[in-house]
């Protein structure tokens, strides 16, 4: 009763949010949002179309293909969500079957509000849905905590605050990015192909991430160095984040150009990590002893991630039953929450050492 009371007060505070949209100064504004013809109860989001009367009727809607065709249903409760059907992958449309392990707990042609309130449906996506969002308020809290206790603490300067919060910004981009695409990927084709791009593009906001407080803060006292490898890795993945834009994530792009364009950009760090170690006078140096198996350890996880996320294990030996708890792609979200987390308390001690009478640049 209390989830769905959680689920009820949902609904209310989407009621709203249209509602505001729908009458406020700020409706039209962007080219992303727009409404629909002849309606002033719906409008379109970023290719996912919320209907206001869905919510405000208490009726199930079914987006439809691309030809918006809707079948409407009385439902006893507007927050239940039994009315959200659970599919087996031999009844789901061709663009959402590229997992062909994963046999059942899909949903498909579900209404924007409807993916919205699938994020408290026990399907297979439920998981990597949750796994993000919490992956987001986690590094929302240790941005507040490390500006307003952690960095001051340790006499941190401002461009300290300024990158640490930055990283931990496009942490949260990533995370958010990650779970809006597992929840409107059902919408339709048109918004799984859009998604799957904004997916994309948060990848490559979490690499700057990474590459904002390694760069900063190993390079602290070689100022040239520093801001060299920060032009050179953000303007890599900002030209990824161009590309991945632009192919709005076919498959055949991406396994032809984004991905191992991705590769090649988790693979550049190793450039400024070796030329770290031999300005900072080889594996002996205390710096180096201090952290370079922390970027050993980092690049550890991102191949064990990547071997989850291509390997498609452990569901390719056992399929059917890791549908809802265990597949690849639910450890490949483990895997990536868990090494942005080390990435970010590898930067902390960075940052303690930078400002300790042992690292000090004097």
């Amino acid at each position: 009763t209390s989830w769905l009371s959680l689920e009820q007060l949902v609904d209310q505070i989407l009621v709203s949010m249209a509602t505001a949209m729908l009458s406020g100064p700020g409706a039209a504004l962007g080219s992303g949002l727009r409404r629909s013809a002849g309606s002033r109860s719906s409008f379109h989001v970023l290719d996912i179309k919320l209907d206001t009367t869905e919510l405000e009727l208490g009726t199930s809607m079914t987006a439809g293909a691309e030809d918006g065709v809707r079948q409407r249903g009385a439902v006893t409760a507007l927050c239940h969500t039994a009315d959200i059907d659970v599919l087996k992958y031999s009844d789901v449309p061709h663009f959402l079957r590229h997992n062909g392990h994963i046999r059942e707990g899909y949903t498909a042609y579900l209404s924007g509000f409807g993916c919205i309130r699938s994020v408290f449906r026990w399907t297979n996506e439920t998981i990597n849905i949750w796994s993000h969002l919490f992956g987001f308020g986690l590094f929302f809290l240790l941005m507040l905590v490390d500006n307003i206790i952690f960095i001051p603490l340790y006499n941190g300067t401002l461009a300290d605050h300024l990158i640490v919060t930055g990283a931990l910004m496009c942490f949260q981009f990533c995370m958010l990015c990650s779970s809006g695409y597992h929840t409107f990927k059902c919408h339709s084709e048109r918004a799984f192909w859009r998604w799957l791009s904004i997916d994309q593009a948060g990848i490559c906001v979490g690499l700057i991430g990474c590459y904002l407080p390694s760069v900063h803060f190993g390079f602290y006292c070689l100022s040239l160095w520093r801001d060299i490898y920060l032009f050179v890795s953000c303007s890599l993945c900002l030209l990824a984040l161009y590309c991945s834009l632009q192919t709005r994530g076919h498959s055949k792009a991406f396994k032809r150009v984004l991905l191992p364009m991705y590769c090649c950009l988790a693979g550049f760090g190793t450039l400024p990590a070796v030329h770290w170690v031999y300005l900072n006078g080889g594996f002996g140096a205390p710096v180096v002893s201090l952290f370079f198996h922390k970027i050993v350890v980092v690049y550890f996880l991102a191949m064990l991630g990547l071997f989850f996320y291509v390997s498609k294990f452990p569901e390719c030996i056992l399929p059917g039953k890791v549908d809802y708890i265990g597949s690849s792609h639910q450890w490949w979200h483990a895997v990536v929450t868990f090494a942005l987390l080390y990435w970010h308390n590898a930067g902390g001690e960075m940052l303690q050492y930078r400002t300790s009478s042992m690292g000090s640049c004097e």
